[in-house]
């Protein structure tokens, strides 16, 4: 099954940024168009093998009436059909590495996409790959924005609009490479775990840096 994620905008405050359609992000002042003979940074990747191939992935129009532009970003299915939980089929952008120092949390003033399901099923989601803190070397993890688990609002079919700055995120790895390290200020117990996801303001708080930004489809 086929997802499509987004002809959204992804504000920030700072430069280009996020999963849009032939499509346009917004960053800071202005508004970043990708499309095929420019992806302006943006990039397919196969998150199960670490690669550029095997990751369907393209550009098109529609489906249906985007909210944003004519088009949108169609995430298709790994190769093993998603057979397994190890991968995604994702578009990712480095756009915020900044020498592997990352950007910010706090940078981001505004955010926000849109998907589209063919029935009720789970969204795509938003990830955030992260250091915790400025001296950290290891792989700090992802943080993850899920619809499904966010608010009142069902994932059904056709398109659908996040906010996920008023939604709830968990992390990745919560050992001591990720939210169970030494923080500025404590998290909620369970250290922001996929079974006890925390707000964005929780988040914030302990000055985290985000180096890349993805979409995924499981």
């Amino acid at each position: 099954m086929k997802r499509y994620a987004l002809s959204g905008v992804a504000a920030l405050a700072l430069a280009a940024a996020l999963i849009g359609s032939g499509v346009h992000t917004t960053a800071g002042s202005g508004t970043v168009v990708v499309k095929p003979s420019n992806m302006n940074g943006w990039y397919f990747w196969n998150d199960k093998n670490d690669t550029f191939t095997g990751s369907p992935g393209a550009l098109v129009v529609g489906p249906g009436t985007p909210p944003t532009g004519s088009g949108s970003v169609e995430l298709g299915p790994l190769t093993d059909n998603g057979a397994t939980a190890a991968g995604h089929s994702v578009i990712a952008t480095d756009a915020y590495y900044n020498g592997g120092l990352g950007t910010p949390l706090a940078n981001i003033t505004a955010l926000s996409y849109s998907t589209f399901q063919p029935g009720p099923t789970l969204a795509i989601a938003l990830q955030f790959d992260v250091r915790y803190r400025a001296t950290d070397t290891a792989y700090g993890g992802r943080l993850v924005f899920e619809p499904y688990q966010n608010g009142a609002v069902t994932v059904g079919s056709g398109w659908q609009s996040w906010s996920p700055l008023s939604g709830i995120w968990w992390a990745s790895k919560t050992t001591a490479a990720g939210t169970g390290g030494a923080q500025v200020v404590p998290l909620p117990a369970g250290n922001c775990a996929q079974a006890t996801p925390c707000t964005w303001g929780a988040i914030n708080a302990i000055n985290v840096f985000f180096v890349h930004i993805t979409g995924s489809k499981h």
